[in-house]
């Protein structure tokens, strides 16, 4: 058998296996090059923006379109379009993280057809400013705790989007008077 050899993944090389040698490859300007090429696949769009904001824009870059040392080169090769797009990325991450829903993406549905779907069937919905929405709060059906489809899958709902509980009607009403004493 013949000696064994060390195989280095980031440089597609194969090396003599002792202590010497992989410290000295490991050491050299080459292989910490790939490694870090090859690390900076893998960083998402918050660390690579930070990153290139903390750099200055390589003027050599941004007027030839070229630069000599490519992406071994200390400032930012980064264009203005490529920037904003990051910006975006991290601010849509930023507000899935948190449980944010983007409005606009949701589907529009009707009052009606929404109340109608909730089994709202005795609801009567009025046009004019301050008239009661339904004749009483018991024509309301129990299933008015369901929420629409579109934000079942929203992990913290606001609690002012919550849907209410007869029972959180019911607490809010004055007691009824007494008729006959």
């Amino acid at each position: 058998m013949g000696k064994k050899r060390y195989y280095c993944h980031f440089c597609d090389k194969h090396l003599a296996d002792n202590p010497q040698t992989r410290k000295k490859h490991n050491l050299g300007l080459q292989h910490c090059t790939n490694k870090k090429l090859h690390y900076a696949l893998f960083k998402d769009a918050k660390e690579l923006l930070a990153e290139d904001e903390s750099k200055q824009v390589c003027r050599r870059y941004m007027n030839t379109g070229q630069c000599q040392f490519g992406d071994a080169c200390r400032y930012s090769h980064m264009t203005p379009e490529v920037r904003l797009q990051l910006r975006a990325q991290v601010d849509r991450k930023r507000q899935e993280d948190n449980g944010a829903v983007d409005i606009e993406t949701l589907p529009q549905v009707p009052l009606e057809d929404w109340l109608r779907r909730n089994h709202f069937e005795s609801v009567e919905l009025k046009g004019t400013g301050n008239e009661p929405i339904a004749e009483s709060l018991e024509s309301y059906s129990l299933s008015i705790n369901e929420l629409p489809e579109c934000l079942k899958g929203v992990q913290s709902i606001p609690p002012s989007l919550l849907p209410p509980f007869m029972r959180d009607y019911k607490a809010t009403l004055p007691p009824p008077p007494d008729w006959g004493e």
